[in-house]
Protein backbone atom coordinates (compact mmCIF):
# COMPACT_ATOMS: atom_id res chain seq x y z
CA UNK A 1 0.00 0.00 0.00
CA UNK A 2 1.25 3.77 -0.58
CA UNK A 3 1.23 5.91 2.03
CA UNK A 4 2.68 9.26 3.17
CA UNK A 5 5.73 9.73 5.52
CA UNK A 6 3.49 10.29 8.36
CA UNK A 7 0.51 7.94 8.26
CA UNK A 8 -0.12 5.37 10.59
CA UNK A 9 -2.63 2.13 10.21
CA UNK A 10 -4.70 1.14 13.26
CA UNK A 11 -5.43 -2.48 12.53
CA UNK A 12 -8.47 -4.84 14.55
CA UNK A 13 -8.02 -8.31 14.23
CA UNK A 14 -9.33 -11.62 16.48
CA UNK A 15 -7.50 -14.56 15.97
CA UNK A 16 -9.72 -17.63 16.68
CA UNK A 17 -7.85 -18.06 20.03
CA UNK A 18 -8.44 -14.94 21.12
CA UNK A 19 -11.57 -14.11 23.26
CA UNK A 20 -10.96 -10.33 22.50
CA UNK A 21 -10.23 -8.85 18.90
CA UNK A 22 -6.52 -6.76 19.43
CA UNK A 23 -5.93 -3.32 17.52
CA UNK A 24 -2.17 -2.53 17.03
CA UNK A 25 -0.75 0.25 15.36
CA UNK A 26 1.62 0.03 12.64
CA UNK A 27 3.84 1.92 10.03
CA UNK A 28 3.15 -0.71 7.02
CA UNK A 29 0.46 -3.17 5.61
CA UNK A 30 0.74 -4.84 2.57
CA UNK A 31 0.12 -8.29 0.93
CA UNK A 32 2.13 -10.66 2.37
CA UNK A 33 4.14 -13.27 0.78
CA UNK A 34 2.83 -16.19 1.80
CA UNK A 35 -0.40 -16.10 0.18
CA UNK A 36 -3.77 -15.38 1.75
CA UNK A 37 -1.92 -13.66 4.57
CA UNK A 38 -2.03 -9.98 5.33
CA UNK A 39 1.88 -8.15 6.33
CA UNK A 40 2.15 -5.70 9.39
CA UNK A 41 5.34 -3.74 9.77
CA UNK A 42 7.11 -1.24 11.96
CA UNK A 43 4.59 -1.58 15.38
CA UNK A 44 4.21 1.18 17.35
CA UNK A 45 3.39 2.50 20.67
CA UNK A 46 2.19 5.13 22.87
CA UNK A 47 4.54 6.31 25.27
CA UNK A 48 5.02 4.02 28.60
CA UNK A 49 5.92 6.76 30.84
CA UNK A 50 2.30 8.22 30.19
CA UNK A 51 -0.30 7.12 33.55
CA UNK A 52 -3.15 6.30 32.01
CA UNK A 53 -2.07 2.88 29.92
CA UNK A 54 -5.34 1.06 27.80
CA UNK A 55 -5.34 -2.32 29.03
CA UNK A 56 -5.72 -3.31 25.13
CA UNK A 57 -2.77 -1.02 24.47
CA UNK A 58 -0.92 -2.76 26.97
CA UNK A 59 -1.75 -6.07 25.66
CA UNK A 60 -0.42 -5.28 22.59
CA UNK A 61 2.85 -4.10 23.70
CA UNK A 62 3.40 -7.07 25.85
CA UNK A 63 2.79 -9.47 22.86
CA UNK A 64 4.08 -8.19 20.05
CA UNK A 65 6.66 -5.37 21.15
CA UNK A 66 9.48 -7.99 19.95
CA UNK A 67 7.71 -8.50 16.30
CA UNK A 68 9.70 -7.39 13.29
CA UNK A 69 6.49 -8.44 11.03
CA UNK A 70 3.28 -9.81 11.35
CA UNK A 71 1.76 -12.22 8.96
CA UNK A 72 -2.62 -12.60 9.61
CA UNK A 73 -5.19 -14.19 7.70
CA UNK A 74 -7.29 -11.94 5.47
CA UNK A 75 -10.23 -13.34 7.28
CA UNK A 76 -9.53 -12.18 10.82
CA UNK A 77 -9.24 -8.58 10.17
CA UNK A 78 -12.27 -6.68 11.45
CA UNK A 79 -10.98 -3.36 10.31
CA UNK A 80 -7.71 -1.20 8.36
CA UNK A 81 -8.02 2.63 9.71
CA UNK A 82 -5.41 5.16 7.65
CA UNK A 83 -4.58 7.81 9.70
CA UNK A 84 -1.82 10.89 9.42
CA UNK A 85 0.44 10.87 12.76
CA UNK A 86 -0.20 14.26 13.94
CA UNK A 87 2.37 15.51 17.11
CA UNK A 88 -0.27 17.61 19.93
CA UNK A 89 -0.26 21.42 19.13
CA UNK A 90 0.36 22.41 22.77
CA UNK A 91 -0.75 25.94 21.94
CA UNK A 92 -4.23 25.24 21.45
CA UNK A 93 -5.09 23.14 24.27
CA UNK A 94 -7.68 24.61 25.93
CA UNK A 95 -6.03 23.98 29.71
CA UNK A 96 -2.77 25.08 29.09
CA UNK A 97 -1.86 29.34 28.69
CA UNK A 98 0.88 30.90 27.29
CA UNK A 99 3.22 32.48 30.46
CA UNK A 100 4.55 35.75 29.58
CA UNK A 101 8.30 35.54 30.51
CA UNK A 102 8.89 39.32 30.71
CA UNK A 103 9.34 40.92 34.77
CA UNK A 104 7.35 43.61 35.04
CA UNK A 105 8.80 46.58 36.86
CA UNK A 106 7.26 47.91 39.47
Amino acid sequence: MNKDHNDLYRVRFQSKDDKQPLEVVVKSVGSSEFLGLLSLEGFVFSDQTKQVILPTEDEARKRFSKINRLHIPYHNILFIEEFEQDEPDLKNLPFIKEVDNQVSDE
